[in-house]
């Protein structure tokens, strides 16, 4: 449901650092570059006494190989909390 980066609490360099991570991701299988990303509203997630905050990403234009390569290994931080995973986006979901 959300992405989580420690200390990018703005769209802007949220989605700069989620650019630079989806760049450093080994075996890809396509440029980073053509693939959009758009980062949505403000997510946070309460775990007793501490806000995690995460923005919600939408990805899109990606070749199969890129897209099970991202499902494997997701993007951010938290993923043992079930953030930065991705799955496809169902029309009833849209």
């Amino acid at each position: 449901k959300f992405v989580t980066l420690r200390g990018h609490l703005e769209p802007e360099s949220f989605l700069h650092t989620l650019r630079r991570q989806l760049a450093e991701i080994e075996h890809l299988g396509q440029d980073p570059e053509r693939i959009e990303l758009a980062v949505g509203q403000r997510r946070i997630l309460r775990i007793k006494d501490k806000n995690v905050v995460g923005f919600a990403v939408e990805v899109a234009g990606l070749e199969a190989q890129a897209s099970l390569r991202l499902q494997q290994v997701g993007l951010g931080g938290r993923r043992h909390m079930g953030a930065g995973l991705f799955i496809p986006k169902t029309r009833r979901s849209a």
